[in-house]
């Protein structure tokens, strides 16, 4: 048997590394995926009356709606090997979101990271309404801004607002999302959002869910409380947490803040 000096020896070890740090990078680039699949799930730039779940209600006539928002993001992943590995990411935003009242029961919708990497356009138009109910029809696509400008995901779905008191009532939103960039991750979604008002806070208890029939690892439920404080009549202050309940590949929790300003 030959023998193998130092050299080669540290060469060996060099291109293992180098064969590990190729594969942890691929496996990172499909994260990243993932993450901006999950960060633009829902049909972006639309209107809400709570935390994470679009309500049935639209922008009134020629207002639009301005929000900032920032968020901090601890994401978790358990990588499938012969051991349990954990890598874990801190994300960090800031975005913006603006919101047009084209007509009446139509708005449409704009939402950009200040990273401008994704864009996301959508529309809603409610098409039922009674004294307690109310249901409208959502539909966009986020899109990536390279290079050259290219669709990542896009889909359609429900929104049921349900008014039981002036104070208290129920957001629920249902998505189909096709994801141009992994068809096999493309999901529905379905989220709810129950508030209450107790004065000028509104007390809020969510749930969002992400479904991916092609891969149930990919799966996940999220449990969001928060709160939105309205200081005054055209200026609202969002606080959410949200956090995984499932024990699949994703799970996460995060903070996030976000100050709502309609302009006439």
């Amino acid at each position: 048997m030959p023998k193998v000096g130092i050299a080669g020896l540290l060469s060996k070890k060099f291109l293992s590394k180098i064969k590990f740090l190729d594969m942890k990078r691929g496996f990172l680039f499909f994260v990243l995926l993932i993450i901006s699949y999950v960060s633009l799930a829902q049909i972006g730039g639309l209107s809400a009356s709570k935390l994470n779940t679009l309500s049935a209600t639209v922008v009134g006539t020629g207002k639009l709606e301005f929000e900032p928002s920032f968020s901090v993001e601890r994401d978790i992943f358990l990588v499938h090997t012969n051991v349990y590995d954990r890598d874990t990411a801190l994300h960090k935003s800031f975005n913006f979101r603006f919101t047009y009242g084209a007509i009446p029961n139509l708005e449409l919708g704009f939402y950009m990271p200040v990273s401008m990497n994704d864009v996301a356009l959508g529309v809603k138009y409610k098409v039922f309404t009674r004294q307690k109910v109310l249901i409208s029809v959502i539909g966009g696509t986020n899109l990536a801004m390279d290079t050259t400008v290219s669709v990542n995901n896009f889909g359609g779905g429900l929104v049921t607002s349900l008014r039981y008191t002036e104070a208290f009532s129920s957001d629920m939103e249902l998505v189909y999302l096709h994801n141009n960039l992994e068809p096999k991750v493309s999901g529905v979604f379905f989220n709810m959002d129950h508030g209450l008002y107790i004065g000028k806070i509104q007390y809020v208890i969510g749930f969002n869910s992400m479904i991916v029939p092609a891969n149930m690892q990919l799966s996940q439920v999220w449990i969001t409380p928060g709160v939105t404080i309205e200081n005054a009549q055209q200026f609202l202050i969002v606080i959410t947490y949200n956090y995984s309940l499932l024990k699949t590949d994703i799970r996460s929790q995060g903070l996030s803040f976000a100050f709502t300003i309609t302009l006439e």
